[in-house]
Formats: C-alpha cells, sequence, structure tokens
C-alpha cells in the first residue's frame, strides 16, 4: 500500500519524502526498495540505512539508494550532523549539515524534529542546505529538553536558533 500512495502523490505532483521507524527485520530493504523510485526524499537515520544495505561508507551508502530511485537521500547522523545528496549528470552532490553545540538532555524525537524541519524548509522553497539548517535547529532545539517535542517553540524562535546557534565540527 506505501507504494501506491507515494506513486498516487507523485502522478499528481506531490513532493515525498520517507522516513523510517528503526526496525531490525531481514526483508526490510526489500519492502522499501519498490518506494524509492516515488521518493523526492529519503530520510533515514544513518545506522538504519547501513542496517538496510549492509554498507558502511556513506557515499556508497548515498549512491546505493540513489541508483534504487531515490531523488535525495538525507541522512540524519546525530552528532555528526546530516547530509543530504542528489545525482547530477551521474555524479553524486552531497551537502553535509554540521550539529548544533548544544546540552544533551534526551534524543528521543531528535529524528523526527529534524524532518519536520526539513519539510518545512521545502514547503517555504528554501534551498537544501537551509532546509537541512533548519531541521538541524529543530532536532537541537528538541535534544535540549525531556521528551519528543521539548524545545520546539515557533518557527521564527527555532529560525533564530538556526542563525544564531553554534555549530560543531564535522568528520568527513
Amino acid at each position: 500500500p506505501t507504494r501506491k500512495v507515494l506513486e498516487f502523490a507523485k502522478q499528481n505532483n506531490v513532493t515525498t519524502t520517507f522516513d523510517l521507524v528503526a526496525i531490525q527485520r531481514p526483508d526490510l530493504l526489500d519492502l522499501i526498495e519498490p518506494c524509492l523510485p516515488h521518493v523526492d526524499y529519503f530520510m533515514p537515520g544513518f545506522e538504519e540505512a547501513v542496517m538496510m544495505c549492509g554498507l558502511t561508507e556513506r557515499r556508497e551508502i548515498i549512491r546505493f539508494f540513489l541508483d534504487r530511485g531515490a531523488k535525495h537521500t538525507v541522512f540524519k547522523m546525530g552528532a555528526e550532523g546530516s547530509s543530504i545528496a542528489y545525482m547530477e549528470n551521474g555524479q553524486v552532490k552531497e551537502t553535509r549539515i554540521p550539529s548544533f553545540n548544544v546540552q544533551v538532555v534526551d534524543s528521543t524525537g531528535c529524528g523526527d524534529a529534524y524532518c519536520a524541519g526539513f519539510i518545512m524548509g521545502l514547503s517555504m522553497g528554501w534551498d537544501l542546505e537551509k532546509c537541512g539548517r533548519l531541521g538541524t535547529a529543530a532536532g537541537g532545539l528538541v535534544i535540549q529538553g525531556l521528551g519528543s517535542d521539548a524545545g520546539i517553540t515557533d518557527l521564527a524562535q527555532t529560525v533564530e536558533f538556526m542563525n544564531t546557534a553554534e555549530s560543531l565540527p564535522m568528520n568527513e
């Protein structure tokens, strides 16, 4: 049913996103792969992506999902930030977004907050880097409190945090 819904959405010019619930199933890739050609933004956590494809190198994992039809990969990588990638003229184009330097209290809901911020940015017509920064800001606010919606107030304050918070250094 998920593939049919995504296919219908694409036939009607709707932008599609696909996030996962971290479940360990040996057939997870078999379930998801038919959906990928209908997904504009495939948004798993990096560890989920590793589990599904069995690869460990980020650029190989990006290509794995892009080659199977996803238009973009958006990997949430915790303290390592995020990765947003797509294919252009046969080449992978990747943007890395650093995490913000915040006090970690509870990571519950941070991935969902990231996705919500990213999608909000898309809905406002922002470029991918700015969408990723808004997602990072939403996750960065949530992680500072207890529970899945701690720290989230409104768009204006989230954007202010995005523009003023200190970024963590990133590893390649």
